[in-house]
């Protein structure tokens, strides 16, 4: 996860985790967010870490061919 976070970081995003109880709204896993607060995957913190580290990894491809 620290890992993971870092490496969101260096690309503008950042991840935060769910600290309350599994509800409705709430399915106790992760979000990543971009540097304009807008919420990227995860909406009601279901991005479980591997989504997120292929997101970034869709990312980084995307760049690397542009």
């Amino acid at each position: 996860e620290s890992a993971l976070r870092k490496r969101a970081n260096r690309i503008g995003y950042r991840i935060e985790k769910s600290h309350q109880q599994q509800h409705s709204n709430n399915c106790g896993e992760f979000m990543l967010i971009d540097d304009r607060n807008i919420v990227v995957l995860g909406d009601r913190y279901s991005a479980r870490l591997d989504h997120i580290a292929d997101y970034l990894d869709t990312l980084k491809a995307k760049r690397k061919a542009a």
